[in-house]
């Protein structure tokens, strides 16, 4: 006969008949606290499970289905991301992969701390080149907010390709350069989705100069934000 730690109840199955907790319950370690964490996560309700799935098949369906308000099937945005964020940054410890972020920079502290909402905070520089590369080709039909959902949304894809990719990262080869690749291709057909140009290269040369633009401004914003950061701050002291 065991104790419920929750209830107190007198227990001789593996669940408490009172509560419902597992009788195996017990003291809080390193290795039961990441555990559990990791089920919570894992533990996915059917609209986690089938945002996954959307995302992967179909990107730029789950995008324009939660803007245009058919919302009940997909999970919300920025909660989605934050936990595959998490989820990651889990799989990638447990599987010993070397953190070699230089701690001299805030944004990569930041980044060590949440890389979701780092991820968050970069998509301005993107919403920006968007706003200018398809400034005729009705960008005019999205709002900011709707271009952050899109933002989210992808972000959390890569995530996702990450998460999906890490076995062959951890024990294999690095994957680093594969994972970039495929998100740009999940990346182009969406946009190639939103902005339906014709002839096809006209697109594929849009893109390219999106990409190219996005980096530049994105550079540039990192910048910015690194060395308003120190002036508020101060610098790092090692």
């Amino acid at each position: 006969m065991k104790k419920c730690l929750n209830c107190g109840n007198d227990c001789y199955d593996r669940f408490c008949p009172k509560c419902g907790q597992s009788t195996a319950t017990g003291r809080t370690t390193w290795r039961s606290f990441s555990l559990t964490s990791l089920l919570e996560m894992l533990r996915f309700q059917g609209r986690n499970l089938h945002t996954c799935g959307e995302l992967l098949l179909h990107p730029w369906t789950v995008i324009a289905n939660y803007t245009a308000g058919r919302r009940v099937r997909y999970s919300s945005p920025l909660l989605f991301l934050l936990t595959l964020a998490i989820l990651g940054t889990l799989l990638s410890s447990w599987a010993g992969l070397e953190d070699n972020d230089d701690r001299s920079s805030y944004l990569l502290r930041f980044h060590s701390f949440s890389s979701g909402m780092f991820t968050v905070c970069m998509l301005p520089p993107a919403i920006l080149s968007l706003r200018i590369v398809y400034r005729k080709y009705g960008i005019k039909r999205y709002n900011t907010p709707e271009l952050l959902i899109a933002g989210i949304y992808l972000s959390a894809l890569s995530f996702l390709i990450d998460i999906i990719l890490l076995p062959f990262d951890a024990w294999i080869i690095d994957t680093s350069g594969t994972n970039f690749t495929i998100f740009l291709v999940y990346c182009s057909v969406c946009v190639f989705k939103a902005f339906p140009i014709r002839p096809l290269w006209k697109a594929e040369l849009r893109f390219i100069w999106f990409v190219i633009l996005t980096g530049l401004f994105l550079g540039i914003y990192i910048l910015a934000l690194e060395e308003i950061t120190k002036l508020i701050l101060g610098p790092i002291i090692e």
